[in-house]
């Protein structure tokens, strides 16, 4: 087990190899700082619980179209461990059911259409967390929804007499952090940290996220959309919540320890990174106010020497008087702006830096890429939305054009065939993006300041030889001026002095920097070897998690897959026919087979093994309608079946496919065809 002492030795020993020798005094009191002791101390392995949806009940009204009158309707099935599935034509409400549940239990309602999600009044399910039954009850009407979690298998009558829920909750947002809070609570999960800029202008400060049970969900729910994704789309949320997830599912405890390292490590760097540009930009300005006087210096010397030439004396220089203040306010503003320019372009400075790191890694990453497939794009064969067959060249024309489904009247997305090296080029190329676009502003608040400060300038210069012109011709009050210039020297003399005492202050503040340097290298350090410590800790689970994956998807008819990997940064690299693919690299009938043995591996891992906290439940929604040919289909569903018979009673598989060829291989007593109607409900 990797504990405190063992962390602080292991940074000591690896800094050293670096040639960066820092005493383990040092390092245990900054990790000290941070907090990583404790969060070590904490890192205990929480209880592992099964979830089992035991009822589903859904109210409300269907908006019929054709004659505008409204339709009630009340959809109710009893289900239990094992498997249970839902075989009906496409628009007959399997994905509503299985969304609805998802909704209760999540307090997501994004599966669900605006259109149907406007025909549900009432959703009621009753599950059960290890030996704990519940109840979940969402009410929706024009006001918006409101409900709770109760204790107990109540009905809807006795939800409503209910007065004292678990949790109760009176909009969405309120619906998402309760059942945040409560399921992450029953199922023991840990909630894991990571960092990210704000895409607000005005915000420049790194900002800590974490992970949810609506985040851990998608281990749990394979939706009819989302087979280009192994576990979850890179582009729908910050930092590897992918790799959270799967260590989550997996039980891997020390990587809670391991996100809130790089958490205080990015944070760390954040703080170098601004005392460095402080520390340059404070340099530079003090530097320009150093210049600004000793010219000013000069200026007053040739201004003392040419009253020197006459010495007719001058009784009165009140003319002058009304000039030096606008001429000294205008000397302060260019102090002003001349040290806010300096800033910026420290700022600028390091932004470029930061560009130049970003587009080495980028290019070492392109480096990395050796074989990239091309996948079909927007030629549509069938809905992705309703799966109806789209054959008519007109309509596949329209649907190109506007990206609507002519059928369902749903957006059509693209076809993904990034893979993992794909999806981290793309991070960095957003990030170079985000980047520029910051020195683009940077430099057009320099542009302004400049325009500004050479306004001032000019100004200034003209006042200076008003001054001048008039000191010739004035002849009274020669005294009075001539000492005034004597003092305005010697004023400058003392806070050019000053100044310079300044710059050499510098020097202190620099150590600064270097601390901050310091901490960010210990940090960085340190959450390396605990992502190393605990990947070589958990490697006989990752191994037996790639086995049970090469099992079962070749079985669902994955052809040539030699063996399936899962590396040090937790990418999943997949081995077919000598190449080394990810999961967007395979074909879309592949990619739909591969999704879900990997899901089904990631839930008996569990129940087989005794490893991680998979809650050993699972939603499968129409696996590859079209994509799927029918031996694959048939072998999916055997194997379903035969998981069932030996796992049934251990965890709960929800699925639903329109193909009625489904039916020849699955047990009879867990299927559910639609009503006369052609419909669920």
């Amino acid at each position: 087990m990797l504990t405190f002492e063992k962390l602080v030795y292991l940074t000591e020993q690896k800094l050293a190899q670096t040639d960066k020798k820092i005493p383990a005094d040092v390092i245990r009191d900054r990790l000290q700082d941070a907090g990583i002791d404790e969060i070590l101390r904490q890192a205990m392995p929480g209880a592992h619980a099964r979830l089992i949806v035991h009822d589903v009940h859904i109210a409300g009204e269907k908006r019929l179209t054709e004659n505008g009158a409204n339709q009630p309707f009340v959809y109710k099935r009893k289900l239990g461990t094992g498997l249970w599935a839902w075989i009906g034509k496409n628009g007959s409400g399997k994905s509503t059911v299985l969304n609805a549940i998802i909704w209760a239990l999540t307090g997501s309602d994004s599966g669900l259409s605006r259109r149907v999600r406007s025909w549900l009044h009432d959703v009621l399910v009753h599950f059960s967390i290890g030996s704990e039954e519940y109840t979940s009850y969402i009410s929706r009407s024009n006001d918006g929804v409101s409900g709770g979690i109760y204790a107990g298998l109540l009905t809807l009558d006795q939800v409503e007499l209910q007065a004292d829920p678990i949790i109760r909750f009176d909009n969405r947002d309120q619906m998402k952090e309760a059942a945040d809070a409560f399921f992450m609570q029953q199922f023991g999960m840990s909630s894991m940290r990571w960092t990210a800029h704000s895409a607000a202008k005005d915000d420049p400060d790194l900002h800590a996220h974490s992970t949810t049970w609506r985040t851990y969900a998608h281990a749990i729910h394979i939706q009819d959309d989302s087979y280009d994704d192994l576990i979850i789309d890179a582009q729908k949320g910050y930092g590897r919540q992918d790799r959270k997830i799967l260590e989550m599912m997996l039980g891997v405890e020390p990587a809670k320890v391991v996100s809130e390292i790089q958490v205080q490590a990015d944070f760390a760097r954040e703080a170098f990174g601004r005392a460095r540009a402080r520390v340059s930009g404070k340099q530079d300005t003090l530097q320009g106010q150093i210049r600004q006087l000793e010219q000013d210096c000069l200026d007053i010397d040739a201004a003392i020497g040419l009253m020197q030439q006459d010495q007719t004396p001058v009784e009165d220089d009140s003319v002058f008087v009304k000039a030096r203040e606008q001429r000294s306010v205008l000397l302060g503003e260019q102090n002003k702006l001349a040290q806010e320019i300096a800033g910026l372009e420290a700022q600028q400075a390091q932004i470029e830096q930061e560009i130049f790191e970003s587009e080495r890694t980028k290019t070492a990453i392109q480096e990395q890429s050796e074989v990239e497939y091309l996948v079909n794009s927007l030629a549509v064969v069938r809905c992705p939305h309703c799966e109806s067959a789209v054959d008519q060249s007109e309509r596949l024309e329209q649907q190109k054009a506007q990206h609507v489904c002519h059928v369902c009247a749903q957006p059509l997305t693209r076809t993904r065939t990034r893979g993992d090296l794909k999806v981290l080029i793309k991070e960095r190329a957003q990030d170079i993006s985000a980047l520029k676009a910051a020195i683009k502003r940077i430099q057009q608040d320099i542009s302004e300041r400049q325009q500004k400060l050479t306004a001032s300038r000019e100004e200034t210069a003209k006042l200076g030889k008003e001054l001048e012109q008039n000191v010739t011709q004035a002849r009274r009050g020669f005294t009075e001026s001539y000492a005034s210039l004597l003092v305005r020297k010697g004023q400058n003399e003392g806070q050019l002095e000053q100044l310079r005492r300044n710059l050499g202050e510098i020097e202190a503040e620099r150590t600064e920097v270097e601390t901050a340097a310091t901490w960010h290298l210990i940090l960085q350090t340190a959450a390396e070897i605990a992502d190393e410590y605990v990947f070589d800790l958990y490697k006989v689970v990752y191994n037996e998690l790639s086995r049970l994956v090469v099992h079962l998807a070749t079985q669902f008819g994955v052809p040539d897959l030699e063996r399936v990997e899962i590396d040090e940064k937790r990418y999943i690299k997949i081995y077919q026919g000598g190449v080394q693919l990810s999961h967007n690299d395979l074909a879309r009938s592949e990619r739909v087979k591969f999704k879900v043995a990997f899901h089904l591996a990631l839930m008996l891992l569990q129940v087989r093994s005794g490893l991680g906290k998979h809650p050993g439940f699972l939603i499968i929604d129409t696996p590859g309608t079209a994509e799927v040919n029918d031996a694959d289909f048939v072998a999916m569903n055997r194997d379903l079946a035969n998981i069932h018979a030996e796992y049934g009673d251990q965890i709960q598989i929800l699925l639903a496919t329109a193909r009625p060829e489904a039916l020849a291989h699955l047990p009879p007593d867990v299927t559910e065809q639609p009503a006369a109607l052609g419909t669920f409900f």
